[in-house]
């Protein structure tokens, strides 16, 4: 069986793929599944992610390899039924290869309508299925408010999970915790649920 791969992609820094990526990989990972991360970007946050929890002495329960733009879309070595994905910003061609890898891609972006904005031009070079996840939200902020008007207003497929703004989530870098209450729970069922449905179909 070939694997469910996921690309967390935005051309901007700083909007939560990495964090997205990992979280959601711990979550597969405590429900049995198989997973393998792949680190295209060449900030390397990913790896040095898997490398602190080691030397924490709680290593992560699944594999996180580097990729580049020739291997993004070979099949698993570690026979993982799940492939995700963290791109890096800006560097467009390899941006797309981890999009054109993919069976799913997850445009992630923070509320900031320049966030947002950078979310809609990468949103433009997906051809295949996408969904669009909120990270950083603070509900009843002027920023989220625009951020979901702006999301209806462009037609774009949107994650009814969102992912909280917590000091939680940022502490659980560099280790294999799971945050509890943080939206990833929801997105990793939203996630699985897309993939049940195709292989239904």
């Amino acid at each position: 069986m070939m694997a469910n791969v996921i690309a967390w992609a935005n051309t901007k820094g700083g909007v939560g793929k990495t964090t997205s990526v990992m979280l959601t990989a711990g979550i597969l990972a405590r429900r049995g599944e198989k997973v393998e991360v792949r680190d295209m970007d060449p900030s390397a946050g990913a790896t040095k992610w898997k490398k602190m929890a080691a030397e924490s002495g709680n290593p992560l329960p699944f594999p996180v390899v580097s990729a580049n733009v020739e291997n993004v879309s070979d099949p698993s070595e570690t026979g993982a039924d799940w492939v995700l994905i963290d791109t890096p910003p800006l560097e467009s061609a390899v941006i797309q290869a981890g999009i054109n890898a993919a069976d799913l891609v997850i445009i992630t972006t923070q509320p900031s309508s320049l966030d947002v904005n950078r979310a809609l031009a990468t949103a433009e070079t997906v051809n295949g299925p996408m969904a669009v996840l909120v990270t950083r939200v603070n509900p009843n902020t002027v920023a989220w408010r625009d951020c979901k008007e702006l999301l209806k207003e462009k037609k774009l497929p949107v994650l009814e999970s969102t992912i909280k703004a917590r000091e939680s989530i940022r502490k659980a870098s560099g280790t294999a915790d799971i945050p509890h209450g943080s939206g990833y729970e929801e997105e990793v069922d939203e996630i699985t649920s897309f993939f049940d449905q195709a292989e239904a179909e």
